[in-house]
């Protein structure tokens, strides 16, 4: 998700010259940044990948404990 997000940022900069951003929401009176899908793609790629490194060294805290 990440390289994905990163091929697309990379694609809108060298065609546009910039990034197009077209997602925009009001949530509750509050106006949250606009973004777009290779956004989303490399936030929540990069919240995958912390959460995976969090469960391994979990695991791994764990495991050693026990020992």
């Amino acid at each position: 998700m990440v390289f994905g997000g990163l091929i697309g940022t990379l694609i809108d900069r060298l065609a546009f010259g910039y990034v197009r951003d077209f997602i925009d929401f009001i949530i509750f009176g509050y106006n949250f940044p606009i973004f777009n899908v290779a956004d989303m793609a490399i936030t929540i790629g990069m919240a995958l990948v912390i959460l995976e490194i969090s469960i391994e060294e979990y695991k791994a805290w764990k495991l050693s404990k026990s020992q």
